[in-house]
């Protein structure tokens, strides 16, 4: 499936900020390395508290999906709240710069 059906997808969900296909699955604080959609939202709502429509769905593409909470203040370019943590709690991300010469 392609960036923009994924994004298609995800984006008309409520409190959907953001997301990333390029993240490992986080179950109970811990990284089990297994790869996912990480879906990031400004609140996580209970699924009975939601439409089926509104709901992120468990996978997508044969990909499961990790729907990560993420308060708009969290958010912010520049000065996260996350970054502030201690490297030892801060979530891993992957990220690098790729030489193409």
């Amino acid at each position: 499936m392609k960036e923009c059906e994924i994004d298609e997808i995800l984006r008309k969900k409520p409190n959907v900020l953001s997301w990333r296909r390029d993240l490992t699955k986080i179950r109970g604080g811990k990284d089990t390395g297994e790869p996912c959609i990480t879906v990031f939202v400004t609140r996580k709502v209970k699924a009975s508290k939601l439409r089926p429509d509104e709901l992120i769905p468990p996978e997508i593409d044969g990909v499961k999906t990790d729907v990560i909470e993420l308060a708009a203040p969290d958010f912010e370019i520049g000065d996260t709240k996350p970054g502030r943590l201690l490297p030892s709690i801060q979530r891993r991300i992957s990220g690098g710069v790729k030489d193409v010469r």
